[in-house]
């Protein structure tokens, strides 16, 4: 979710169309319509149930935001348990264990609303790459 949540807030940018992720109204009934038509078209066909019932860009991404960014207690314990646990894999490279650490550390802040202090980060990071 966080990738194609950056990936897609820079290409609505691109399009100039990033403000409709954040309300309902435009000038141009053709750009709310067009960021609407660009976000559904963006989903995989599992992803739909979740933005049934919306007409516009930014109702359809408020549902994929609640869905998605979940700040519950259980979603939160899960991805300290991950984030806590994870080890560098025996021959892997240390860039993508590095780059895996700081995704976790993104989903993690992103679901609890607090994010990861760099401090606990690099602790963690540390005691992952201990064999």
């Amino acid at each position: 979710w966080t990738s194609f949540k950056f990936a897609f807030q820079a290409h609505l940018r691109g399009q100039q169309l990033h403000d409709l992720l954040a309300r309902d109204t435009s000038e141009s009934k053709v750009d709310v319509d067009m960021a609407f038509s660009i976000l559904v078209q963006a989903l995989e066909p599992n992803q739909y149930e979740h933005v049934y019932g919306t007409l516009t860009a930014c109702a359809a991404w408020s549902a994929l935001v609640d869905f998605y960014a979940s700040k519950n207690a259980q979603n939160v314990l899960l991805l300290t348990q991950e984030f806590r646990q994870t080890k560098i894999s025996e021959n892997g490279s240390l860039f993508a264990h590095l780059s895996k650490m700081s995704e976790l550390s993104r989903r993690l802040g992103e679901a609890s609303g607090a994010s990861v202090s760099d401090i606990d980060l690099m602790t963690t990071v540390c005691f992952s790459i201990m064999q």
